[in-house]
């Protein structure tokens, strides 16, 4: 196995460990979990500078879910080969958690690069935001760009790092 290789596989196992975490939670608390976590493109994936940004919008979102009357519990904080990431417990309707998500998402400074996952008591799967991302960089939709590789890893984390520096400074 090359080098490559080995570091699919490590993301392969971080996002199936992930995936175990939320439906234990799920059957533990039987309640609706929230997976908060950076999209991170290319490489590295964690870093000081990372983390105080991860810090810092974990904190907002907690305000805003507080702001708009949506109780959260703390479960587990995480650092991965995929970034920061952390486990909330929400009480309520899953699809209303979501719908809230999805403005913070919307609305923060840094919301683009979240990835905020919510997972009903009652499903195996998350809750769909319905409508697909746009790309970092242009107006397509995201995932298109991946595909058809518009834009290079280096443009990619160019804009993700540009963004995350001027919001730690704030």
């Amino acid at each position: 196995m090359n080098e490559i290789e080995a570091i699919q596989n490590q993301i392969l196992q971080a996002k199936e460990i992930r995936w175990i975490k939320q439906h234990k939670f799920k059957r533990e608390h039987k309640s609706t979990i929230i997976s908060f976590k950076f999209n991170i493109p290319s490489w590295p994936k964690n870093s000081n500078e990372i983390e105080k940004a991860f810090k810092k919008s974990r904190f907002g979102f907690c305000s805003y879910m507080k702001n708009n009357h949506q109780e959260l519990t703390f479960l587990e904080q995480n650092e991965t080969i995929l970034g920061p990431e952390v486990f909330f417990l929400a009480k309520g309707d899953p699809e209303k958690v979501k719908k809230l998500s999805i403005k913070f998402e919307e609305s923060y400074t840094v919301g683009r690069l979240l990835d905020i996952d919510v997972l009903g008591p009652h499903s195996d799967q998350h809750i769909e935001r319905g409508t697909k991302r746009k790309c970092y960089l242009c107006d397509k939709i995201a995932i298109h760009c991946m595909r058809e590789e518009n834009h290079t890893p280096i443009e990619l984390r160019l804009f993700f790092d540009t963004l995350l520096k001027n919001f730690v400074k704030e």
